[in-house]
């Protein structure tokens, strides 16, 4: 009897002592530029004829969205436009920074 309250107490405290610890699925994107357009999509890697969503710049020079891990193709405008597209990744809990200068990008990674 009191072999089996002994395991029962020293499982209890191990439980108790056990941190839960999150798993964060998500990153953040910013995509900055000195003289801003109207509109930037972000597609999928691995699907590039519908955009995942548009961030609209309206006038700001910098934005930052939050999506989830994975690998993203970021297009200026539409496709025909004079900025360069750019693939790049987002991973867990950081920021993934997206710069252009003079149309062109330049992702940054912490």
């Amino acid at each position: 009897m009191y072999k089996n309250l002994f395991v029962l107490f020293v499982l209890s405290v191990f439980v108790l002592s056990c941190e839960k610890e999150e798993f964060i699925s998500t990153g953040n994107l910013v995509v900055e530029f000195r003289d801003p357009p109207n509109v930037v999509s972000i597609y999928p890697l691995e699907n590039q004829t519908r955009p995942l969503f548009e961030i609209y710049m309206e006038g700001e020079k910098s934005k930052t969205r939050k999506l989830n891990m994975g690998n993203y193709y970021c297009v200026v405008g539409d496709i025909n436009a004079n900025y360069a597209g750019v693939v790049f990744q987002i991973q867990s809990n950081k920021t993934t920074r997206i710069v252009y200068e003079n149309n062109t990008p330049i992702v940054t990674y912490p």
